[in-house]
């Protein structure tokens, strides 16, 4: 009898079997027998190995093969010795499945013409001695069927060549259970000596990632490691995942990446359609990337190969991976508008307001006077009254729960709460309509290829009096319309109940976008210094002190101040802070703190000299010659210092730094020195004008960051005034 089908007989014992499914994404079956049968076979002699678990009823465990169970005992093999278990003494056996080659053990024997060209090729780690690995082979292969179902397949070949490397050998792979499934079709480790070792059943494990937010629990993560992994080892696995993509919520569309933080020796992405479907594909950056159509009985297939693929070495403000790596991205055909279409109708079905809602929006805009306060009391309410879930559209989907189970949860999504205030915004009489958008972080939008993956947030526009504003409903900390930067100067598909069209979402002015903060500092006779700091933040500033800060103890304020100051000087000192509006998002943040710096200035009876300890300007992220992908930031803003340095009547400045100016295409800095008789005073504004510029902007960046370094290297000099 087969070890994949046994055959049953009755044995009274508490002893269980199961066999562990290797389609552990479909549904981690496990077929347990009962407790008054007992599976006896005889496992052939065959040169296969697998790793069984047998677990006994003391707690301990074995790995190995089950050879024999047989009257009261159980024969089970680990490292290749043959131990002998009372069936008493066993809790239960896991039977470990056999996929196609696990049972070959060199690598001579797999009959595998593709595994076979590729080992030809591989390479010596001096080719690529700066490289953890290479990618000797990647395929991706996604078939359509005419039912909406799809099958991809992906194989990925490396070589490990440094110790980094060696972390390949933990592996990861996603889906959604209900939607998707997955399958690991196998997976091994080829050694140097030829020898190779498959992973065991026992080592992939699914769990589900979001299993503290039940309602969003779809998105699963299936994981292995493979064994046996040294410098010169060669990793294969495939998964194969299986699913549905039959509208335009649930698009056949996949985008991939032909360039790596280590080299690439060949790369394909295989698509196939099936006869009358239609594929858009957009290729970026791609010039070394070729395409080759084929026709067969399947249809047509897309073939988007490259070979011979250098690393990229990551740079400091360098753009996301979307928007300077070579980039293919295919989707069957589509328009914007039939998506936005898609959209707005599975909202509608899930935005009739419940009578809890009503009553609520009632509430909320009684004391209103205006459109503006009536927009703004509910948009608080939805922010800071419904908890945000941070599962977004991709790991879940696009279309909401019904407004009134997030309203009774006061819990949801960003694509849930956008439906809600949507929802009450109207029952409040205000104009609303809903833009779906892409965070600048994931690159910019690729507006040949229409499809609603390339969205991963919603945001809400208002029109007013005062115009349109667009508001996040996933961020607490943000006042109204106040918009995280990541969405500002971006593009997004507006949604109204006539059409949907792509629109530029605003970038928001240097004003809007700010710290201004002001100092006054105290020189002692000995050397102190006391300073007293007034910072108010607005826009994403603001949001992000209050993010730090919210939901900390006065204490942990306290000792997290205490610690930034020590990094300023040993002796810094905190003496009193206060945040103004902390909690209150409806108004603006203002913090002050006073500190003290004691001996900070030195010198001796007729002298003092220091440096201005708030000055921390840095060329540290320039300190590149050139580099090789543009540059870019969060956002516009605006950051101004304005101290004023007063000291001992007996004293007076001998020198008190110098001026310094620095211009380029996008940045702004001038830091300036004054003094009178008995104060001295320092300003300075940084104005960052865009949030990207090309490669050639560069130089000129890294001159104004250069000349900022300069400034805390000033010093100022007072002097004592002799008596005579």
């Amino acid at each position: 009898m087969t070890r994949r089908n046994p055959g049953l007989v009755p044995w009274a014992s508490k002893c269980q079997v199961k066999k562990t499914s290797s389609n552990k994404g479909v549904t981690m079956a496990r077929t347990k027998f009962s407790a008054t049968f007992l599976l006896i076979f005889c496992v052939s002699l065959h040169a296969q190995t697998v790793e069984d678990q047998l677990f006994l009823q003391d707690g301990r465990e074995r790995v190995g093969r089950l050879v024999t169970m047989d009257g009261g005992e159980i024969k089970f093999e680990v490292d290749g010795v043959a131990q002998t278990f009372p069936r008493s003494d066993v809790q239960r056996i896991e039977l470990a499945d056999i996929r196609a080659g696990d049972g070959i053990r060199n690598v001579a024997d797999l009959n595998d013409p593709l595994l076979d060209r590729i080992l030809q090729v591989s390479p010596a780690t001096f080719v690529y001695r700066d490289s953890g690995y290479v990618t000797m082979y990647h395929l991706i292969e996604r078939r359509l069927h005419e039912d909406g179902s799809f099958t991809e397949r992906k194989r990925i070949i490396r070589k490990v060549l440094l110790e980094r490397g060696k972390d390949l050998a933990n592996v990861a792979a996603y889906y959604r259970k209900g939607i998707e499934s997955l399958e690991v079709d196998f997976a091994r480790t080829i050694n140097p000596d030829g020898s190779v070792t498959p992973i065991t059943e026992a080592a992939i494990d699914v769990t589900s990632v979001n299993t503290d937010t039940p309602e969003y629990d779809r998105q699963q993560q299936l994981k292995f490691a493979m064994k046996q992994v040294v410098e010169g080892s060669i990793l294969d696995y495939q998964f194969t995942k299986r699913g549905m993509q039959t509208n335009l919520l649930e698009p056949f569309a996949i985008g991939t990446y032909f360039r790596d933080s280590e080299p690439i020796m060949e790369k394909e992405l295989r698509i196939t359609m099936p006869r009358g479907r239609q594929l858009l594909y957009s290729m970026r950056r791609a010039k070394h990337v070729t395409l080759k159509t084929t026709e067969s009985d399947e249809g047509t297939t897309y073939s988007f190969s490259a070979k011979i693929v250098s690393r990229f070495i990551p740079e400091a403000q360098m753009p996301p991976i979307a928007d300077c790596m070579p980039e293919v991205v295919v989707a069957e055909q589509a328009t914007w508008s039939e998506i936005g279409n898609a959209y707005r109708l599975a909202v509608l079905a899930k935005s009739s307001p419940t009578s809890a809602i009503k009553k609520k929006v009632r509430a909320l805009i009684a004391d209103a006077s205006n459109q503006k306060e009536i927009a703004t009391n509910i948009y608080y309410h939805v922010t800071q009254s419904i908890r945000q879930v941070w599962v977004g559209p991709s790991a879940y989907q696009y279309a909401p729960h019904p407004v009134g189970e997030v309203f009774d949860r006061s819990s949801g999504n960003t694509m849930d709460k956008v439906a809600l205030l949507r929802s009450m915004l109207i029952e409040a009489g205000i104009k609303v309509e809903i833009v779906l958008c892409r965070s600048r972080h994931h690159g910019k939008l690729l507006e040949t290829i229409p499809m609603i993956r390339q969205f991963d947030d919603a945001l809400v526009a208002v029109t007013l009096e005062s115009g349109r504003h667009f508001l996040a409903v996933d961020d607490e900390t943000a006042r109204f319309g106040q918009l995280p930067s990541e969405y500002q100067g971006t593009r997004g598909l507006l949604i109204s109940a006539q059409d949907a069209h792509l629109i530029d979402i605003p970038l928001f002015g240097l004003e809007l976008e700010s710290v201004a903060s002001t100092y006054r500092m105290i020189v002692s006779p000995s050397g102190d210094l006391t300073v007293t700091e007034t910072q108010k933040p607005t826009g994403n500033y603001e949001m992000g002190y209050r993010a730090a800060w919210k939901d900390s103890k006065d204490e942990d304020l306290r000792k997290g101040l205490e610690m930034t100051l020590a990094s300023m000087h040993a002796t810094a000192k905190l003496q009193d802070f206060e945040i103004r509006n902390l909690r209150d998002v409806t108004k603006p943040l203002v913090f002050t703190q006073t500190y003290t710096l004691a001996g900070y200035a030195f010198g001796n009876e007729d002298i003092l000299v220091f440096r201005i300890p708030i000055l921390d300007y840095s060329a540290g992220a320039v300190g590149k010659p050139t580099r090789e992908f543009p540059l870019i930031w969060d956002n516009q803003f605006k950051a101004t210092k304005d101290l004023t340095i007063t000291f001992p009547k007996d004293y007076r400045v001998y020198y008190a730094g110098k001026n310094f100016e620095a211009t380029s295409d996008a940045t702004t800095f001038y830091a300036q020195f004054d003094h009178t008789h008995d104060t001295i005073t320092y300003v300075d504004e940084y104005l960052q004008k865009v949030v990207e510029a090309p490669v050639e902007a560069y130089e000129g960046y890294k001159a104004c960051l250069e000349t900022m370094a300069r400034v805390p290297k000033e010093w100022v000099v007072l002097e004592k005034i002799s008596a005579n």
